[in-house]
């Protein structure tokens, strides 16, 4: 299905965990079949893309989802979420009920007669799926030991059935199977059809766990690919394990980023900048953001108020040239004034153009050095990387500071 790509000398695979990859794999509907497959245990005969990007209201803001997709008899969503979020369960539950009542849009009328010829057209909710959301947790355990927590609606009996610490306590026998088979009655009771709302599951699928797990599951590999992707790991054979599947292999031609790039290296900067600014925060390093929040409130307040007095002197100057006659001499003084002022500061400008286009200069000798050395980081050679960016081979060593006989 998938051609195989051309080997590499020099390897990057972007983080599959940041959203713009993420998104750019899973969109590869054999590649989302392929995973839902894996981590669900399931087989998939048809499976259909969903819009992502949803206004739920005139006044809410828009509310997008990584993935979501349609499957034989689910609606399925992929949540990856990777930056710390105090509110990932409340955020992830407003997901997962919304992506029920998305399923409106697609609901057809059921038409009911109420006396000939009248007829009256009315929704009929047994066409709603059950609705599975998947939260990848790239970092976060929520302080689970298992590789995947799953909640469903269940009957309350259900919980305090299993927390009545008096019933376990005790040695009735008796009491406890009564307790038991009072649970299974109303588990077992389907009226109207009531078992589907326990179809309905947000699972938690956790990372480090799963990749810390020595036990074997069919959706282990995809969690272990996107933790070598997050953890830099360059080496170009250390992903020959994933290239022998040809869905896996597909996921890191995709993932690959050509290392003269240089959007993708600013968007993975970007993000990795974000990761510990959030990292930090998860930390509880909170001091130095209210620190650096009442510096920029107090050089904010100092800018203001400077430009309301520059304002308010300007305003009582005017009224008090309008209230007397200023001399011409004056008037001549302050325009010699100002056109000196005018000349300063295009002065100013040139000087301040030309200090801009030698940091330019020097941002970009920066980017190429940075580039090269992390080239050979990667174990291209000086040959690869002159033909691979287009200069001669002394200027790579001379930027890389190898010697002259490499």
């Amino acid at each position: 299905m998938y051609q195989q790509h051309t080997k590499r000398r020099i390897m990057y695979l972007a983080p599959l965990n940041y959203d713009r990859y993420f998104k750019k794999v899973f969109s590869d509907l054999t590649i989302a079949k392929r995973f839902i497959e894996d981590f669900l245990d399931v087989e998939i005969e048809q499976i259909e893309n969903l819009n992502t990007d949803h206004l739920l209201t005139n006044n809410a803001t828009e509310l997008k989802f990584d993935f979501r997709c349609r499957i034989d008899k689910h609606d399925i969503i992929i949540e990856m979420q990777q930056w710390f979020k105090p509110d990932i369960i409340h955020r992830f539950y407003l997901y997962h009920a919304m992506n029920t009542a998305l399923q409106l849009e697609g609901l057809t009328d059921k038409v009911m007669y109420a006396g000939d010829p009248k007829k009256i057209k009315i929704q009929d909710y047994r066409q709603l799926k059950p609705v599975i959301t998947i939260v990848w947790m790239v970092t976060d355990t929520l302080s689970f030991s298992s590789n995947i927590q799953s909640f469903a609606l269940f009957p309350e009996n259900l919980k305090q059935f299993v927390s009545d610490e008096t019933l376990w306590e005790s040695k009735d026998a008796e009491k406890i199977i009564d307790a038991r088979n009072e649970v299974l009655t109303i588990l077992q009771n389907n009226s109207k059809n009531i078992h589907w709302m326990s179809t309905n599951r947000l699972i938690y699928a956790f990372q480090p766990n799963i990749v810390a797990n020595p036990k074997f599951t069919k959706y282990k590999a995809w969690f272990e690919l996107a933790q070598k992707t997050l953890s830099r790991i360059q080496d170009k054979f250390a992903y020959a394990e994933f290239e022998k599947d040809e869905v896996l292999r597909e996921v890191v031609r995709r993932l690959c980023v050509e290392p003269t790039d240089q959007k993708e290296w600013e968007y993975i900067q970007n993000e990795e900048e974000l990761y510990e600014k959030a990292k930090r925060y998860d930390e509880g390093i909170r001091a130095e953001g209210k620190a650096e929040g009442l510096a920029e409130g107090k050089a904010e307040g100092l800018v203001e108020g400077k430009a309301e007095g520059l304002v308010e002197g300007k305003a009582e100057g005017k009224a008090e040239a309008e209230s007397k006659l200023i001399p011409i001499i004056e008037a001549e003084r302050l325009a010699k004034i100002e056109a000196q002022e005018q000349a300063q500061l295009a002065l100013e400008k040139a000087q301040l153009a030309t200090v801009e286009a030698q940091e330019t200069a020097k941002i970009a000798a920066q980017k190429m050095h940075k580039l090269i050395k992390r080239l050979i980081g990667m174990g291209g050679t000086p040959y690869e990387i002159a033909e691979e960016l287009g200069i001669s081979l002394e200027e790579v060593k001379a930027i890389a500071d190898l010697p002259t006989e490499v």
